[in-house]
């Protein structure tokens, strides 16, 4: 019992000297939202400088969701796409096609995707029928470390209530909007959040943490597609609800 005791404590110390966290590998975040394109000759880019876009409202989108490879970097639970998050996506396309931007719009599997280059993905969105392919491609890292407060665990019970254990997570999201027709790629955008928080140790919740990450990640995202629709065809896309809007129109009389 002693022995065992001794550690406990032991462990507790070792993990109270980290006090600085480690950071996140940007690198390998990068490398892993990095869209893997084919050998280039010098003919491959002049045709890329001569390119142009003649995408018309309204066309139909593609939209395909892209998978971590890196289950090391990330917490694979958060890698991956929920529900929730194809949810925020359709409601942001159902916009702009009662706008009349898009026509129609659809997931594409990565089933019909032979590869992870660009030109499997733009075969994906042909044999779908769609003018137009919207990747969405996202990660998460998370670093947990304890911090000087952490001392005060060595008697156990006060890992229930001190606030000794810091976590720090980054979610990444990148899109990407290609002309099928010209593979050209017409906008390209990314946002990442920082979450922090500290905690007891016994409350180590990593994945609550890089969950509020990508959620606040998604917040930034989605205007700013909206946006970037609207500068492709010059309109102006109203964010607000009914109500906002409404009330706004009150304030300004």
């Amino acid at each position: 019992m002693k022995n065992l005791i001794f550690g406990i404590i032991s462990i507790q110390i070792c993990t109270s000297c980290s006090v600085v966290g480690h950071g996140f590998d940007r690198d390998a975040i990068q490398s892993e939202l990095a869209l893997q394109m084919p050998s280039l000759s010098d003919e491959d880019i002049r045709k890329a400088s001569m390119a142009k876009s003649d995408l018309k409202a309204p066309f139909s989108v593609a939209v395909f969701y892209r998978e971590s490879r890196d289950r090391d970097l990330t917490n694979s639970k958060s890698s991956q796409w929920t529900s929730f998050d194809r949810k925020k996506i359709s409601e942001t396309l159902q916009k702009l096609k009662e706008k009349s931007l898009v026509s129609e719009y659809q997931e594409l599997s990565s089933l019909m995707m032979p590869g992870r280059d660009l030109r499997s993905l733009l075969f994906a969105g042909a044999h779908a029928h769609c003018d137009s392919v919207l990747e969405l491609s996202g990660i998460g890292a998370v670093d947990s470390y304890e911090n000087l407060w952490a001392v005060t665990y060595l008697p156990l019970f006060t890992m229930f209530f001190v606030r000794g254990t810091n976590v720090d997570a980054l979610y990444k999201i990148k899109a990407n909007f290609w002309d099928i027709k010209n593979q050209y790629l017409l906008f390209a955008t990314d946002f990442e959040y920082i979450q922090k928080e500290v905690r007891p140790g016994w409350a180590r919740n990593e994945q609550n943490v890089l969950e509020k990450a990508k959620t606040k990640a998604f917040e930034l995202l989605i205007p700013e597609l909206m946006r970037r629709f609207s500068k492709l065809h010059n309109q102006s896309f109203d964010m607000r609800t009914p109500a906002q809007a409404t009330a706004k129109t009150s304030n300004d009389k």
